[in-house]
């Protein structure tokens, strides 16, 4: 039995051995496995890159695509606001009462005309109805709610630019004091919008 023992004993020992690596193959495996993961790194970060610069490019052409369309929507609305057609203006607007005066066209004897200015703007007239007139206090600061009106034959810009500068065009038919989000550089200005 100790001879059976002991040729096992050899066979394993004698097997083992036949299978050590030398110190100089191990290195060179080591430097091997080293310069493929270099490699490895290396390619990822290009390939980073690479990706980046093809997103950057696709970003790019988005931007120049945005960027177009953005002039083409420009183009057409200036197109569209030179357009004549019939075009309405409504609401109100924010103004301290200057100035009441007779409108001499009408009736000399009749308060009908106001001279307004914006919060740190100019002065500009409108009608005003001889009722609410008589309301009002010079150097006081009103909401002026016009009289809707539709004006025909005009571009949306002409009624634009002449809105405050024609008194014809605003007809105030009512006042009340300002709320407080309505005064200062936030003030309400008229709508001025086509007829649809």
């Amino acid at each position: 039995m100790k001879k059976i023992l002991s040729l096992i004993l050899c066979v394993l020992l004698v097997g083992c051995s036949s299978n050590t690596v030398s110190k100089s193959d191990y290195d060179v495996l080591l430097k091997e496995k080293n310069t493929l993961e270099l490699e490895v790194n290396n390619l990822k970060k290009t390939n980073e890159k690479l990706q980046e610069s093809n997103l950057k490019k696709e970003v790019d052409s988005l931007e120049k695509q945005l960027l177009n369309v953005n002039l083409e929507l420009s183009k057409l609305k200036e197109r569209l606001d030179n357009e004549i057609s019939d075009i309405k203006i409504s609401g109100g607007f924010v103004a301290t009462l200057r100035h009441l005066m007779p409108d001499y066209g009408l009736d000399d004897r009749v308060i009908g005309i106001a001279i307004v200015q914006w919060f740190q703007g100019d002065t500009f007239v409108v009608r005003i109805d001889s009722e609410v007139a008589k309301k009002l206090e010079i150097g006081k600061t009103y909401y002026f709610e016009i009289k809707e009106k539709v004006i025909q034959g005009h571009t949306l810009n002409e009624v634009k630019d002449l809105v405050y500068s024609e008194n014809h065009m605003i007809q105030v038919i009512n006042t009340r004091l300002p709320k407080e989000d309505e005064l200062g550089l936030a003030s309400p200005t008229v709508n001025v919008e086509k007829v649809k």
